[in-house]
Protein backbone atom coordinates (compact mmCIF):
# COMPACT_ATOMS: atom_id res chain seq x y z
CA UNK A 1 0.00 0.00 0.00
CA UNK A 2 1.92 3.32 -1.19
CA UNK A 3 1.50 6.59 0.63
CA UNK A 4 0.18 8.74 -1.29
CA UNK A 5 0.97 12.28 -1.64
CA UNK A 6 -1.49 15.12 -3.59
CA UNK A 7 0.45 16.71 -6.36
CA UNK A 8 1.33 20.47 -6.23
CA UNK A 9 0.86 23.04 -8.96
CA UNK A 10 3.68 23.56 -11.48
CA UNK A 11 5.40 26.11 -9.65
CA UNK A 12 7.07 23.95 -6.71
CA UNK A 13 8.90 20.77 -6.76
CA UNK A 14 7.01 17.52 -7.06
CA UNK A 15 6.70 15.30 -3.55
CA UNK A 16 9.89 14.07 -2.43
CA UNK A 17 7.98 10.62 -2.18
CA UNK A 18 6.99 10.58 -5.20
CA UNK A 19 8.69 7.09 -6.93
CA UNK A 20 12.69 8.17 -7.58
CA UNK A 21 11.91 6.07 -10.98
CA UNK A 22 9.37 9.05 -11.88
CA UNK A 23 12.61 11.57 -11.76
CA UNK A 24 14.49 12.72 -14.48
CA UNK A 25 17.95 14.20 -14.59
CA UNK A 26 17.90 18.07 -14.76
CA UNK A 27 20.07 17.57 -17.98
CA UNK A 28 17.21 16.26 -20.63
CA UNK A 29 15.15 18.95 -19.24
CA UNK A 30 13.61 21.12 -22.30
CA UNK A 31 15.97 24.19 -23.25
CA UNK A 32 14.95 27.42 -22.21
CA UNK A 33 13.30 29.97 -24.40
CA UNK A 34 15.85 32.68 -26.26
CA UNK A 35 15.55 36.23 -24.85
CA UNK A 36 15.65 39.62 -27.01
CA UNK A 37 19.10 41.33 -27.12
CA UNK A 38 19.57 44.57 -25.88
CA UNK A 39 22.38 47.56 -26.58
CA UNK A 40 21.83 48.99 -22.87
CA UNK A 41 22.00 46.73 -19.85
CA UNK A 42 20.83 49.76 -17.84
CA UNK A 43 17.45 47.58 -17.28
CA UNK A 44 19.21 44.87 -16.22
CA UNK A 45 21.26 46.59 -13.96
CA UNK A 46 18.09 48.21 -12.11
CA UNK A 47 16.07 45.23 -11.72
CA UNK A 48 19.25 43.65 -10.32
CA UNK A 49 19.83 46.00 -7.71
CA UNK A 50 16.05 45.35 -6.73
CA UNK A 51 15.86 41.94 -5.84
CA UNK A 52 16.25 40.47 -2.67
CA UNK A 53 17.57 37.39 -1.20
CA UNK A 54 19.88 35.24 -2.36
CA UNK A 55 19.43 34.37 -6.62
CA UNK A 56 21.57 31.91 -7.92
CA UNK A 57 23.53 30.98 -5.10
CA UNK A 58 22.98 27.39 -5.73
CA UNK A 59 24.46 27.59 -9.11
CA UNK A 60 28.14 26.97 -8.11
CA UNK A 61 27.12 23.75 -6.14
CA UNK A 62 25.38 22.23 -9.68
CA UNK A 63 28.63 23.47 -11.64
CA UNK A 64 31.59 21.89 -9.47
CA UNK A 65 32.64 18.50 -10.12
CA UNK A 66 30.53 15.44 -8.66
CA UNK A 67 33.05 13.97 -6.39
CA UNK A 68 33.45 17.44 -4.75
CA UNK A 69 29.51 17.58 -4.49
CA UNK A 70 29.19 13.86 -3.07
CA UNK A 71 31.58 14.99 -0.71
CA UNK A 72 29.93 17.98 0.83
CA UNK A 73 26.16 15.89 0.62
CA UNK A 74 28.28 12.99 2.45
CA UNK A 75 28.17 14.90 5.57
CA UNK A 76 24.58 16.58 5.38
CA UNK A 77 21.62 14.84 7.19
CA UNK A 78 18.12 13.75 5.64
CA UNK A 79 16.25 16.76 6.64
CA UNK A 80 19.03 19.03 4.76
CA UNK A 81 19.19 16.54 1.49
CA UNK A 82 15.23 16.52 1.67
CA UNK A 83 15.68 20.65 1.74
CA UNK A 84 18.28 20.73 -1.16
CA UNK A 85 15.75 18.57 -3.29
CA UNK A 86 13.88 21.58 -2.99
CA UNK A 87 15.84 24.41 -4.10
CA UNK A 88 16.30 24.20 -7.45
CA UNK A 89 15.56 21.65 -10.71
CA UNK A 90 19.14 21.14 -11.05
CA UNK A 91 19.70 19.67 -7.35
CA UNK A 92 16.61 17.89 -7.82
CA UNK A 93 17.51 16.41 -10.92
CA UNK A 94 20.90 14.88 -9.16
CA UNK A 95 19.32 13.96 -5.72
CA UNK A 96 16.29 11.78 -7.52
CA UNK A 97 18.31 10.33 -9.74
CA UNK A 98 18.50 6.10 -9.49
CA UNK A 99 22.50 6.30 -9.24
CA UNK A 100 22.42 8.99 -6.21
CA UNK A 101 20.48 6.86 -4.26
CA UNK A 102 23.78 6.43 -1.38
CA UNK A 103 23.56 10.13 -0.73
CA UNK A 104 20.32 9.52 0.83
CA UNK A 105 21.56 6.53 2.92
CA UNK A 106 24.52 8.32 3.88
CA UNK A 107 22.37 11.21 5.10
CA UNK A 108 20.29 8.92 6.96
CA UNK A 109 23.46 7.09 8.89
CA UNK A 110 24.08 10.47 10.10
CA UNK A 111 21.01 10.78 12.00
CA UNK A 112 21.77 9.08 14.90
CA UNK A 113 19.07 6.65 16.19
CA UNK A 114 17.07 7.04 12.80
CA UNK A 115 15.51 3.56 12.19
CA UNK A 116 15.90 1.68 8.87
CA UNK A 117 14.50 2.41 5.45
CA UNK A 118 11.28 0.39 5.20
CA UNK A 119 11.48 -1.73 2.71
CA UNK A 120 8.28 -0.65 0.97
CA UNK A 121 9.78 2.98 0.88
CA UNK A 122 12.72 4.43 -0.93
CA UNK A 123 15.09 7.18 0.72
CA UNK A 124 13.34 9.71 -0.63
CA UNK A 125 10.09 8.94 0.56
CA UNK A 126 10.88 7.88 4.14
CA UNK A 127 12.97 11.19 4.34
CA UNK A 128 10.13 13.29 3.66
CA UNK A 129 7.66 11.34 5.55
CA UNK A 130 10.96 11.65 8.50
CA UNK A 131 11.45 15.06 8.07
CA UNK A 132 8.18 16.77 6.52
CA UNK A 133 4.90 17.55 8.20
CA UNK A 134 2.88 18.73 5.47
CA UNK A 135 -0.09 17.01 4.64
CA UNK A 136 -0.25 14.41 2.25
CA UNK A 137 -3.82 14.84 1.12
CA UNK A 138 -3.98 18.68 -0.06
CA UNK A 139 0.04 19.63 0.33
CA UNK A 140 -0.50 22.79 2.34
CA UNK A 141 -0.94 22.55 6.31
CA UNK A 142 1.31 21.28 8.86
CA UNK A 143 0.40 18.76 10.63
CA UNK A 144 2.04 16.05 13.23
CA UNK A 145 -0.92 13.42 12.97
CA UNK A 146 0.89 10.46 11.18
CA UNK A 147 -1.05 7.39 10.05
CA UNK A 148 0.81 4.12 9.98
CA UNK A 149 0.73 3.83 6.47
CA UNK A 150 3.38 6.70 6.46
CA UNK A 151 1.25 9.74 5.48
CA UNK A 152 0.42 12.93 7.30
CA UNK A 153 -3.54 14.23 7.36
CA UNK A 154 -4.02 17.57 8.89
CA UNK A 155 -7.21 18.49 10.96
CA UNK A 156 -9.51 20.21 7.87
CA UNK A 157 -8.67 16.93 5.27
CA UNK A 158 -9.43 14.40 8.24
CA UNK A 159 -13.09 16.40 8.19
CA UNK A 160 -13.60 16.70 4.64
CA UNK A 161 -16.08 14.62 3.91
CA UNK A 162 -15.17 14.05 0.22
CA UNK A 163 -11.29 12.27 2.00
CA UNK A 164 -12.32 10.33 4.56
CA UNK A 165 -15.84 9.06 5.61
CA UNK A 166 -16.21 7.01 9.22
CA UNK A 167 -15.67 3.02 8.93
CA UNK A 168 -19.73 2.10 8.85
CA UNK A 169 -20.44 4.74 6.24
CA UNK A 170 -18.40 3.43 3.31
CA UNK A 171 -18.70 -0.12 3.82
CA UNK A 172 -20.03 -1.92 1.00
CA UNK A 173 -22.27 -4.91 1.06
CA UNK A 174 -20.73 -8.75 1.51
CA UNK A 175 -17.54 -6.95 2.85
CA UNK A 176 -14.96 -8.88 4.86
CA UNK A 177 -14.08 -8.10 7.99
CA UNK A 178 -10.56 -8.02 8.05
CA UNK A 179 -10.64 -4.93 5.82
CA UNK A 180 -10.88 -2.97 9.09
CA UNK A 181 -7.44 -4.19 10.29
CA UNK A 182 -5.80 -3.67 7.06
CA UNK A 183 -7.07 -0.08 6.44
CA UNK A 184 -5.12 3.13 7.65
CA UNK A 185 -7.30 5.51 9.71
CA UNK A 186 -7.27 8.19 11.44
CA UNK A 187 -8.89 9.62 14.94
CA UNK A 188 -11.09 12.82 14.24
CA UNK A 189 -12.19 15.07 17.52
CA UNK A 190 -15.74 16.21 15.97
CA UNK A 191 -17.15 18.11 19.78
CA UNK A 192 -16.73 15.96 22.50
CA UNK A 193 -16.94 12.44 20.23
CA UNK A 194 -13.74 11.26 18.45
CA UNK A 195 -14.41 9.51 15.65
CA UNK A 196 -12.34 7.19 13.38
CA UNK A 197 -12.04 7.90 9.64
CA UNK A 198 -10.51 6.28 6.56
CA UNK A 199 -9.95 7.19 3.23
CA UNK A 200 -12.19 7.08 0.66
CA UNK A 201 -9.84 6.36 -2.09
CA UNK A 202 -7.97 3.78 -0.47
CA UNK A 203 -11.40 2.16 0.55
CA UNK A 204 -12.31 2.44 -3.31
CA UNK A 205 -9.02 0.52 -4.43
CA UNK A 206 -9.03 -2.13 -1.74
CA UNK A 207 -12.90 -2.71 -2.85
CA UNK A 208 -11.69 -2.34 -6.60
CA UNK A 209 -9.02 -4.98 -5.56
CA UNK A 210 -10.78 -7.14 -3.70
CA UNK A 211 -14.00 -7.33 -6.16
CA UNK A 212 -11.32 -7.89 -9.29
CA UNK A 213 -10.60 -11.49 -7.68
CA UNK A 214 -11.75 -14.45 -7.19
CA UNK A 215 -13.09 -16.44 -4.27
CA UNK A 216 -9.89 -18.51 -4.13
CA UNK A 217 -7.77 -15.42 -4.36
CA UNK A 218 -9.71 -13.12 -1.96
CA UNK A 219 -8.31 -15.18 0.98
CA UNK A 220 -4.88 -15.09 -0.25
CA UNK A 221 -5.18 -11.59 -1.03
CA UNK A 222 -6.62 -10.20 2.50
CA UNK A 223 -3.54 -12.59 3.90
CA UNK A 224 -0.75 -11.02 1.76
CA UNK A 225 -2.54 -7.38 2.95
CA UNK A 226 -2.61 -8.38 6.28
CA UNK A 227 0.83 -9.25 6.57
CA UNK A 228 1.84 -6.08 4.27
CA UNK A 229 -0.11 -4.09 6.95
CA UNK A 230 1.50 -5.77 10.15
CA UNK A 231 4.78 -4.99 8.55
CA UNK A 232 4.04 -1.48 8.11
CA UNK A 233 2.57 -0.62 11.67
CA UNK A 234 5.66 -2.26 13.23
CA UNK A 235 8.38 0.32 11.19
CA UNK A 236 5.45 2.99 11.95
CA UNK A 237 5.76 2.28 15.62
CA UNK A 238 9.45 2.25 14.96
CA UNK A 239 9.61 5.55 13.50
CA UNK A 240 6.98 7.45 15.75
CA UNK A 241 8.81 6.67 18.91
CA UNK A 242 11.85 8.28 17.35
CA UNK A 243 10.02 11.36 16.45
CA UNK A 244 8.49 11.33 19.87
CA UNK A 245 11.94 11.08 21.35
CA UNK A 246 13.52 13.99 18.71
CA UNK A 247 10.31 16.33 20.06
CA UNK A 248 11.42 15.74 23.60
CA UNK A 249 14.71 16.18 22.79
CA UNK A 250 13.53 19.29 21.48
CA UNK A 251 11.56 20.78 23.88
CA UNK A 252 14.30 19.95 26.23
CA UNK A 253 16.98 22.17 24.32
CA UNK A 254 14.06 24.91 24.10
CA UNK A 255 13.49 25.02 28.20
CA UNK A 256 16.84 24.99 28.47
CA UNK A 257 17.34 27.77 26.20
CA UNK A 258 14.33 29.57 27.81
CA UNK A 259 16.03 29.04 31.33
CA UNK A 260 19.37 30.60 30.30
CA UNK A 261 17.63 33.97 28.87
CA UNK A 262 15.58 34.00 32.26
CA UNK A 263 18.82 33.97 34.28
CA UNK A 264 20.45 36.24 32.36
CA UNK A 265 17.55 38.53 32.01
CA UNK A 266 17.43 37.98 35.65
CA UNK A 267 21.20 38.72 36.20
CA UNK A 268 20.77 42.04 34.20
CA UNK A 269 17.43 43.53 36.33
CA UNK A 270 19.42 43.08 39.42
CA UNK A 271 22.27 44.82 38.15
CA UNK A 272 19.49 47.74 38.00
CA UNK A 273 18.73 47.22 41.54
CA UNK A 274 15.57 44.85 41.30
CA UNK A 275 17.55 41.61 42.85
CA UNK A 276 15.61 41.87 46.43
CA UNK A 277 12.64 42.21 44.16
CA UNK A 278 13.38 39.32 41.81
CA UNK A 279 13.84 37.03 45.00
CA UNK A 280 10.27 37.98 46.42
CA UNK A 281 8.33 37.14 43.53
CA UNK A 282 5.90 34.78 45.30
CA UNK A 283 4.92 31.30 43.16
CA UNK A 284 2.20 33.05 40.57
CA UNK A 285 4.50 36.59 40.05
CA UNK A 286 7.56 33.89 39.45
CA UNK A 287 5.09 32.19 36.88
CA UNK A 288 3.51 35.16 35.62
CA UNK A 289 7.32 36.61 34.66
CA UNK A 290 8.71 33.66 33.29
CA UNK A 291 5.94 33.38 31.04
CA UNK A 292 6.31 37.24 29.89
CA UNK A 293 6.46 37.34 25.81
CA UNK A 294 9.83 39.46 26.01
CA UNK A 295 10.92 36.25 28.58
CA UNK A 296 9.52 33.27 27.56
CA UNK A 297 11.08 33.47 23.99
CA UNK A 298 13.78 30.19 23.22
CA UNK A 299 16.16 32.39 22.51
CA UNK A 300 19.58 33.42 23.67
CA UNK A 301 19.51 37.18 25.28
CA UNK A 302 21.46 39.47 22.97
CA UNK A 303 22.29 43.19 24.05
CA UNK A 304 19.85 44.16 21.68
CA UNK A 305 16.74 42.20 22.89
CA UNK A 306 17.87 43.17 26.21
CA UNK A 307 17.70 47.11 25.13
CA UNK A 308 14.06 46.71 23.25
CA UNK A 309 12.91 45.00 26.74
CA UNK A 310 14.45 46.70 29.16
CA UNK A 311 11.66 49.78 29.87
CA UNK A 312 8.66 47.69 29.52
CA UNK A 313 10.43 44.77 32.31
CA UNK A 314 11.32 47.90 34.35
CA UNK A 315 7.78 49.11 34.25
CA UNK A 316 6.43 45.64 35.43
CA UNK A 317 9.19 45.36 38.20
CA UNK A 318 7.88 48.79 39.39
CA UNK A 319 4.15 47.32 39.30
CA UNK A 320 5.24 44.08 40.86
CA UNK A 321 6.95 46.10 43.84
CA UNK A 322 3.96 48.55 44.20
CA UNK A 323 1.77 45.29 44.96
CA UNK A 324 3.94 43.80 46.95
CA UNK A 325 4.92 46.41 49.26
CA UNK A 326 1.13 47.23 49.63
CA UNK A 327 0.57 43.17 50.88
CA UNK A 328 3.44 43.77 53.45
CA UNK A 329 2.12 46.75 54.55
CA UNK A 330 -1.73 45.28 54.68
CA UNK A 331 -0.12 41.68 56.74
CA UNK A 332 1.99 44.59 59.40
CA UNK A 333 -1.66 46.17 59.67
CA UNK A 334 -3.08 42.34 60.34
CA UNK A 335 -0.75 41.67 63.37
CA UNK A 336 -1.01 45.28 64.94
CA UNK A 337 -4.86 44.85 65.16
CA UNK A 338 -4.10 41.41 66.33
CA UNK A 339 -2.07 43.41 69.24
CA UNK A 340 -4.65 46.06 69.64
CA UNK A 341 -7.58 43.25 69.47
CA UNK A 342 -5.46 41.32 72.69
CA UNK A 343 -5.26 44.75 74.82
CA UNK A 344 -9.02 45.36 74.48
CA UNK A 345 -9.96 42.10 75.68
CA UNK A 346 -8.05 43.00 78.98
CA UNK A 347 -9.25 46.05 78.86
CA UNK A 348 -13.17 44.51 78.43
CA UNK A 349 -12.27 42.11 81.38
CA UNK A 350 -11.70 44.93 83.56
CA UNK A 351 -14.85 46.25 83.49
CA UNK A 352 -18.01 45.56 84.74
CA UNK A 353 -19.69 41.94 83.84
CA UNK A 354 -22.46 43.36 81.72
CA UNK A 355 -21.45 46.55 80.26
CA UNK A 356 -22.14 48.04 77.15
CA UNK A 357 -18.79 48.44 75.36
CA UNK A 358 -18.08 49.54 71.49
CA UNK A 359 -16.81 46.92 69.70
CA UNK A 360 -13.10 46.44 68.99
CA UNK A 361 -13.61 48.06 64.90
CA UNK A 362 -14.61 51.07 66.34
CA UNK A 363 -11.34 51.53 68.07
CA UNK A 364 -9.12 50.63 65.89
CA UNK A 365 -10.58 53.35 63.40
CA UNK A 366 -10.28 55.96 65.76
CA UNK A 367 -7.25 57.82 66.97
CA UNK A 368 -4.44 57.44 68.37
CA UNK A 369 -5.42 53.82 67.68
CA UNK A 370 -5.77 54.39 63.91
CA UNK A 371 -2.16 56.21 64.02
CA UNK A 372 -0.09 53.21 65.51
CA UNK A 373 -1.67 50.67 63.14
CA UNK A 374 -1.00 52.74 60.00
CA UNK A 375 2.47 53.37 61.34
CA UNK A 376 5.12 52.72 58.26
CA UNK A 377 7.36 49.81 57.64
CA UNK A 378 10.98 49.32 59.44
CA UNK A 379 13.51 51.15 58.28
CA UNK A 380 10.91 54.24 58.40
CA UNK A 381 8.85 52.80 61.02
CA UNK A 382 9.47 50.55 64.44
CA UNK A 383 8.25 47.45 64.58
CA UNK A 384 5.07 47.96 66.27
CA UNK A 385 4.03 45.68 69.76
CA UNK A 386 2.39 45.86 72.82
CA UNK A 387 4.01 48.92 74.22
CA UNK A 388 3.19 51.26 71.67
CA UNK A 389 -0.62 51.35 72.53
CA UNK A 390 0.61 51.54 76.37
CA UNK A 391 -0.61 55.72 76.16
CA UNK A 392 -3.28 55.45 73.58
CA UNK A 393 -5.22 52.59 76.14
CA UNK A 394 -5.18 55.32 78.86
CA UNK A 395 -8.06 57.04 76.82
CA UNK A 396 -10.20 53.78 76.26
CA UNK A 397 -12.43 55.06 79.29
CA UNK A 398 -12.86 58.43 77.77
CA UNK A 399 -13.62 57.04 74.16
CA UNK A 400 -16.16 54.37 75.79
CA UNK A 401 -18.39 57.76 76.93
CA UNK A 402 -17.74 59.56 73.73
CA UNK A 403 -18.98 56.15 71.85
CA UNK A 404 -21.91 56.04 73.92
CA UNK A 405 -22.36 60.05 73.55
CA UNK A 406 -22.45 59.36 69.59
CA UNK A 407 -24.87 56.12 68.89
CA UNK A 408 -27.26 57.72 71.40
CA UNK A 409 -27.56 60.56 68.90
CA UNK A 410 -27.71 58.50 66.08
CA UNK A 411 -30.72 56.63 67.49
CA UNK A 412 -32.36 59.79 68.62
CA UNK A 413 -32.27 61.10 64.89
CA UNK A 414 -33.65 57.46 63.81
CA UNK A 415 -36.56 58.23 66.42
CA UNK A 416 -37.11 61.67 64.73
CA UNK A 417 -37.06 60.17 61.20
CA UNK A 418 -40.27 58.50 62.43
CA UNK A 419 -43.45 59.92 60.42
CA UNK A 420 -46.19 58.52 63.37
CA UNK A 421 -44.77 60.34 66.55
CA UNK A 422 -43.61 64.08 66.69
CA UNK A 423 -40.07 64.69 66.49
CA UNK A 424 -40.44 67.72 69.37
CA UNK A 425 -41.62 65.06 71.47
CA UNK A 426 -37.93 62.97 71.50
CA UNK A 427 -35.73 63.60 73.74
CA UNK A 428 -32.34 61.79 75.37
CA UNK A 429 -34.63 60.19 77.76
CA UNK A 430 -37.24 58.92 75.64
CA UNK A 431 -34.35 56.02 74.33
CA UNK A 432 -35.02 54.30 78.20
CA UNK A 433 -39.19 54.14 77.60
CA UNK A 434 -40.92 50.87 77.44
CA UNK A 435 -41.89 51.97 74.45
CA UNK A 436 -38.74 52.35 72.46
CA UNK A 437 -38.33 49.75 70.16
CA UNK A 438 -35.63 49.49 67.27
CA UNK A 439 -36.54 47.18 63.85
CA UNK A 440 -33.13 45.41 62.31
CA UNK A 441 -33.05 46.33 59.19
CA UNK A 442 -29.87 44.83 57.87
CA UNK A 443 -30.82 41.05 57.66
CA UNK A 444 -34.01 39.44 56.29
CA UNK A 445 -33.50 36.73 58.34
CA UNK A 446 -32.98 38.55 61.78
CA UNK A 447 -36.00 41.54 61.62
CA UNK A 448 -35.49 41.09 65.19
CA UNK A 449 -37.58 43.96 67.60
CA UNK A 450 -34.81 45.91 69.95
CA UNK A 451 -35.22 47.84 72.62
CA UNK A 452 -32.15 50.53 74.38
CA UNK A 453 -29.41 49.55 75.53
CA UNK A 454 -29.47 46.06 73.87
CA UNK A 455 -29.62 47.81 70.45
CA UNK A 456 -25.94 48.64 71.39
CA UNK A 457 -24.79 44.99 70.81
CA UNK A 458 -26.85 44.03 68.64
CA UNK A 459 -24.56 41.15 66.07
CA UNK A 460 -25.65 42.44 62.77
CA UNK A 461 -24.87 45.83 63.46
CA UNK A 462 -21.65 44.75 64.85
CA UNK A 463 -20.14 41.99 61.84
CA UNK A 464 -19.27 42.56 58.70
CA UNK A 465 -21.06 41.59 55.52
CA UNK A 466 -19.63 39.07 53.55
CA UNK A 467 -18.78 41.10 50.39
CA UNK A 468 -17.84 43.82 51.83
CA UNK A 469 -14.93 45.84 50.50
CA UNK A 470 -12.90 47.32 53.97
CA UNK A 471 -9.84 44.91 54.43
CA UNK A 472 -9.25 45.97 58.33
CA UNK A 473 -13.21 44.47 59.33
CA UNK A 474 -12.47 41.75 57.75
CA UNK A 475 -9.09 41.19 60.00
CA UNK A 476 -11.10 41.91 62.77
CA UNK A 477 -14.13 39.98 61.93
CA UNK A 478 -16.12 42.83 63.04
CA UNK A 479 -17.03 46.45 62.17
CA UNK A 480 -18.24 49.51 63.80
CA UNK A 481 -21.47 49.72 65.39
CA UNK A 482 -23.99 50.40 62.56
CA UNK A 483 -21.29 51.15 60.22
CA UNK A 484 -23.08 53.17 57.54
CA UNK A 485 -26.07 54.05 59.83
CA UNK A 486 -28.72 51.69 57.78
CA UNK A 487 -28.95 49.01 60.32
CA UNK A 488 -31.79 50.03 62.59
CA UNK A 489 -35.30 51.92 61.93
CA UNK A 490 -37.90 52.55 64.44
CA UNK A 491 -40.53 50.68 65.04
CA UNK A 492 -44.14 52.35 64.76
CA UNK A 493 -45.67 49.05 64.98
CA UNK A 494 -44.01 48.14 68.16
CA UNK A 495 -44.29 51.48 69.52
CA UNK A 496 -48.22 51.56 69.30
CA UNK A 497 -48.53 48.05 70.76
CA UNK A 498 -46.33 49.09 73.33
CA UNK A 499 -48.88 52.23 74.42
CA UNK A 500 -51.78 50.50 73.75
CA UNK A 501 -50.37 47.88 76.68
CA UNK A 502 -49.17 50.28 79.46
CA UNK A 503 -52.79 52.18 78.59
CA UNK A 504 -54.83 48.85 79.61
CA UNK A 505 -52.43 48.12 82.74
CA UNK A 506 -53.12 51.49 83.82
CA UNK A 507 -49.68 52.91 83.08
CA UNK A 508 -48.62 56.21 81.38
CA UNK A 509 -46.63 55.24 78.16
CA UNK A 510 -44.96 58.57 77.98
CA UNK A 511 -43.27 58.45 81.24
CA UNK A 512 -42.97 54.68 81.91
CA UNK A 513 -39.25 53.31 81.50
CA UNK A 514 -37.97 49.35 80.17
CA UNK A 515 -36.56 48.82 83.49
CA UNK A 516 -40.34 48.62 85.16
CA UNK A 517 -41.40 46.65 83.10
CA UNK A 518 -38.59 44.02 82.97
CA UNK A 519 -38.85 43.79 86.43
CA UNK A 520 -38.84 40.03 87.98
CA UNK A 521 -42.09 40.99 89.39
CA UNK A 522 -43.74 42.36 86.19
CA UNK A 523 -46.31 40.35 84.17
CA UNK A 524 -48.75 41.41 81.69
CA UNK A 525 -52.21 38.58 82.07
CA UNK A 526 -53.76 38.34 78.43
CA UNK A 527 -57.66 37.86 79.33
CA UNK A 528 -58.44 37.79 76.23
CA UNK A 529 -57.18 34.48 75.10
CA UNK A 530 -56.55 31.69 77.32
CA UNK A 531 -53.71 28.98 76.95
CA UNK A 532 -55.86 25.55 76.16
CA UNK A 533 -52.94 23.66 77.84
CA UNK A 534 -52.65 25.84 81.12
CA UNK A 535 -56.50 25.62 81.42
CA UNK A 536 -56.71 21.96 81.00
CA UNK A 537 -54.14 21.40 84.03
CA UNK A 538 -56.35 23.63 85.88
CA UNK A 539 -54.92 26.62 85.52
CA UNK A 540 -56.55 29.60 83.70
CA UNK A 541 -54.30 32.61 83.86
CA UNK A 542 -51.70 33.07 80.44
CA UNK A 543 -48.72 35.35 81.92
CA UNK A 544 -46.59 36.82 79.52
CA UNK A 545 -42.98 39.29 79.95
CA UNK A 546 -43.28 42.83 78.91
CA UNK A 547 -41.60 41.63 75.10
CA UNK A 548 -43.79 38.70 74.40
CA UNK A 549 -47.07 40.33 75.54
CA UNK A 550 -46.49 43.40 72.79
CA UNK A 551 -45.32 40.77 70.38
CA UNK A 552 -48.66 39.05 70.61
CA UNK A 553 -50.43 42.46 70.83
CA UNK A 554 -48.26 43.12 67.45
CA UNK A 555 -49.33 39.58 66.05
CA UNK A 556 -53.39 39.82 66.50
CA UNK A 557 -53.38 43.37 65.07
CA UNK A 558 -51.69 41.82 62.35
CA UNK A 559 -53.87 38.93 61.74
CA UNK A 560 -56.78 40.92 62.16
CA UNK A 561 -55.84 43.28 59.47
CA UNK A 562 -55.27 40.42 56.70
CA UNK A 563 -58.77 39.35 57.68
CA UNK A 564 -60.77 41.98 57.27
Amino acid sequence: MEALRAQEDGSKPHSPKESMEDQQDASTSAPSRKRRRTNSSYEDDRKRKHVRGRRGALKGLVEMPMDILFEILGHLTSADILRLSWMSKALRGILMNRSSAFIWKTARANVEGLPDCPPFLNEPQYAAFMFDSTCDYCRQARTQTMIWDFTRCCHKCAVDGTKFQRRRDIYWQDMPFEIDDITPSVKVAVGRRTHEKVSITLIDELRQEFENLKSRQQKQWLANKATEADLRKEYFLQCKAWLNEQAAIRLQVLDETRQRRTAAIKQKLTGLGWGEDLEKLNSNRSQEFDNLSTVKIPKDLSDRAWEGMKEDLIQWMEGVKAERLKAEFRAAQNARRAILVEIYASFMASQPLHAILPPVADVAVTEPFRTIVDLPLPPEGPVVTAEHFAAAVETLPDFVKSWWRSADAKLLAVMRACKEINAQDIQESSLNLATTFFDCERSCACREQLSYPHVLVHHCALYPGYNTSHEEFKDLDCQPWNFKGKCFEFSSRWYNAARYTLEACGLDPDTTILEEVQHPTFFIECVGCIDWQTKKAGEGRNLMTWERAVCRLVLFVALVLIAE
